[in-house]
């Protein structure tokens, strides 16, 4: 079954000892803190990993208005989907040094002729895994913790549920990512 908020907001809702909504038109406190929520939890769950479903790449040129200053050659549009840089490249290779670019606002400073970027973006709901959607259940139980039930030591108690389930769904995330090549140095290969 694919996630939907309804479902992801109902197991928060579950995990404060409440009782779930059937449909949004059952509306009242429980709709009411999943709607007013619901945004922050999804985007800081989808900021704190690099995960694998949430990640595409862009080409982006430069804006004809050049940047204030003389620091940087270009400025580029990020594109309208992107919560979080991951990595730039100015021809699809090696990421260039994070000192080499900067980001202010919607906007990317760099002295490139263009980039390719590699971005977190905000994907639809039904694109997340299981790991990710127990996690992002915890992130949401625990922002409407006190809300809905009026505990701050519930709210403790949900925000380290998230933090057990993160780190679940970011190990299950990394498992199916490929792993970066290994080196050998010359210092190792003397000592064999």
């Amino acid at each position: 079954m694919s996630a939907t908020k309804l479902n992801i907001g109902n197991q928060g809702v579950l995990l404060l000892g409440g009782r779930p909504l059937t449909s949004w038109n059952d509306g009242g406190k429980t709709k009411e803190a999943i709607d007013i929520y619901w945004d922050t939890s999804y985007r800081a769950t989808l900021s704190a990993h690099r995960w694998h479903f949430a990640t595409t790449r862009a080409l982006l040129n430069p804006l004809t208005e050049a940047p204030v200053g003389a620091e940087w050659s270009h400025q580029f549009q990020l594109p309208n989907d992107c919560l979080k840089v991951q990595s730039l490249s100015p021809d699809g290779g090696s990421p260039i040094a994070k000192d080499a670019w900067r980001r202010e606002g919607r906007k990317l400073l760099a002295n490139a002729d263009s980039l390719i970027l590699i971005y977190t973006y905000i994907c639809p709901v039904g694109d997340i895994d299981a790991t990710f959607e127990q996690a992002l259940a915890a992130q949401l139980a625990y922002q409407m913790a006190y809300f809905l039930t009026g505990s701050t030591s519930k709210g403790r108690d949900m925000f380290s549920l998230y933090q057990e389930r993160l780190d679940t769904a970011k190990t299950e995330n990394g498992i199916e990512q490929t792993t970066q090549p290994t080196y050998t140095s010359q210092l190792l290969e003397v000592r064999r």
